[in-house]
């Protein structure tokens, strides 16, 4: 007998806490066809390398067992008024590759469904009053043919 599941279309969401792990799932099970992550906030879908930049949430709330990321996240956090996240050998953007060529949405619940909150996606300069993207990539992206 057949089975009732069809593994191209399963879908994986949650949100917050549940958004991580629905994350976590699309990135490492090749049998989700589309992954819904919302609100995943730190440690979730945003990029670790601009979160103490951005100034909203910060890296070192996020180790040492307090919220999402084990002790081995530690030479990575915020410390002494530093952002250590620029020395992670890979970020957000990688595991976000991992899912391609299956579906990936991200979108904010609270801004769009609910009409709360403030608006997603906005860049923040800091205090240093500019933000380059020189400051962040010293590669050249490779011509495709």
């Amino acid at each position: 007998m057949a089975s009732p599941h069809d593994r191209h279309r399963t879908t994986v969401t949650g949100c917050s806490r549940n958004g991580k792990g629905a994350f976590a799932i699309g990135v490492l099970d090749d049998r989700i066809a589309l992954t819904i992550p919302h609100e995943t906030s730190t440690a979730g879908v945003p990029a670790y390398r601009i979160a103490d930049v951005l100034g909203r949430e910060r890296t070192d709330h996020n180790d040492y067992g307090l919220n999402w990321l084990s002790n081995d996240f530690d030479p990575f956090v915020f410390k002494n008024n530093v952002s250590n996240a620029v020395k992670l050998p890979i970020d957000t953007h990688a595991l976000i590759a991992m899912i391609a060529p299956r579906g990936l949405l991200v979108r904010n619940i609270a801004k769009f469904l609910k009409h709360e909150g403030e608006a997603p996606g906005e860049l923040v300069v800091g205090s240093g009053g500019s933000l380059s993207m020189s400051d962040w990539v010293d590669w050249e992206a490779p011509t495709l043919k």
